[in-house]
């Protein structure tokens, strides 16, 4: 049973070149997604994860709003000696980002967002202050999504389908509001991820790169 466990751990990879296609039914990833989300686990059983599947045109506009509040956050240019050189300069970078972000939905079949209810983590402190100066319910919830995330990657890997892990929203909190906004989603909701996902059209990873492993030896220590 563990073996079979542990060949699917190894298959979930990061795949970036997907096509707008399932082996699946939509049924069925709704299933899964919905299976993980119940069973994870979360530190005095919290419960702060929210997810959202988006399917159809919902994973495509939901992907054009991600790609234009992520577009705006490119930085003033300093390239060029003149102003309007310098807004061109500022346009062509925007524009190639937001075409870049664009294309996790356009080229992709559906996308899982992730999210935390800070609602529910915050009435943790209330109950055990004494965890709030080590931010401790925070810890916990980023572990917590973490799991959440791999469980649902891995799960959807061994039905056939690719995925990768996103942090658009995360890495730029504007990013996540515009997005739960678009969603009307609850304000206590916090982006974490998104997981597009598609049926593979090319192998794992980077095009012509092997994954590289750092010996376990280095990374896992055993005392008896």
């Amino acid at each position: 049973m563990a073996d079979a466990f542990l060949d699917a751990v190894e298959r979930r990879r990061t795949y970036y070149s997907l096509s707008d296609a399932s082996p699946i039914s939509d049924a069925r990833i709704q299933s899964l997604v919905e299976r993980a989300t119940q069973h994870a686990p979360s530190a005095y059983n919290v419960q702060s994860a929210r997810v959202v599947l988006l399917l159809g045109e919902r994973h495509k506009q939901a992907w054009r709003t991600v790609a234009e509040s992520y577009a705006s956050t490119v930085p003033p240019s300093n390239s060029g000696t003149q102003q309007q050189e310098q807004r061109e300069a500022d346009e062509q970078a925007r524009q190639a980002r937001r075409q870049r972000t664009e294309k996790f939905g356009s080229e992709t079949y559906g996308s899982v967002v992730f999210l935390e209810n800070r609602e529910d983590i915050e009435a943790q402190y209330v109950q055990s202050p004494d965890f709030k100066e080590s931010k401790a319910f925070d810890v916990w919830s980023e572990n917590a999504t973490g799991m959440l995330q791999f469980a649902v990657w891995t799960a959807l890997e061994a039905e056939g389908l690719g995925a990768s892990l996103q942090h658009h929203v995360s890495t730029y909190p504007a990013v996540g509001r515009a997005l739960t906004e678009h969603l009307a989603l609850p304000s206590s909701w916090q982006c974490t991820a998104m997981m597009p996902f598609g049926t593979p059209a090319g192998p794992p990873g980077r095009p012509g790169k092997e994954k590289p492993f750092k010996p376990i030896r280095d990374r896992v220590i055993i005392f008896k």
